[in-house]
């Protein structure tokens, strides 16, 4: 796919990065059929990378029929999540990395942040900035919880394919308590 690039574009691209180009070539399987693609969004290279973001329409692949095969997801505050399998009564819980993961990157940054903190202001700087390896530790934290969380959902997907579960129920702490007011104000206790 080829598109042209504006005027004022070609010049910033020249002055800003070196680049020279009246073109900008997009070479991949997506681009085949374009009756799909709503939209296409090009940022300013970062780093010496150009990021494309194609925004396309797919068909639906559409939901299963019920088969009466739950698996039950309770959302909790130490353990991420506690699940049930309604076929075989089976329960497991997940997410006991999650808490230590937290637990650590949170005592690294204060531990970090006091070290700083206490240097600034031993130097009579009144407001100190954030530091570059305190931004990193924050970083690596949101990067961390974000993998988990990946890995924890990929294992739930995995997990009810084997089992041929096509509904997923997921309840939280405070749903449960709102669920409890709405079963005594309807009850009259």
């Amino acid at each position: 796919m080829r598109l042209s690039l504006p005027k004022q574009l070609k010049i910033y691209m020249e002055e800003r990065y070196g680049i020279h180009a009246r073109f900008l070539y997009l070479e991949n399987a997506i681009f085949r059929n374009m009756d799909h693609i709503k939209q296409i969004y090009i940022a300013p290279p970062q780093n010496g990378v150009c990021e494309v973001i194609v925004v396309y329409e797919r068909e639906d692949a559409g939901l299963k029929p019920d088969n009466g095969h739950y698996l039950s997801i309770d959302l909790g505050l130490h353990n991420l999540m506690t699940c049930y399998d309604s076929e075989n009564g089976a329960s497991f819980i997940l997410g006991r990395k999650y808490l230590s993961l937290c637990h650590y990157y949170h005592k690294e940054i204060a531990r970090v942040q006091s070290q700083w903190y206490s240097q600034q202001t031993g130097q009579g700087i009144r407001y100190p900035k954030t530091s570059g390896h305190i931004r990193r530790l924050h970083r690596k934290k949101r990067q961390a919880v974000k993998d988990y969380l990946h890995k924890i959902i990929r294992y739930i997907v995995e997990y009810c394919r084997e089992k041929e579960i096509t509904s997923v129920i997921l309840t939280s702490e405070k749903e449960s308590e709102t669920e409890k007011r709405k079963w005594i104000d309807t009850d009259g206790r």
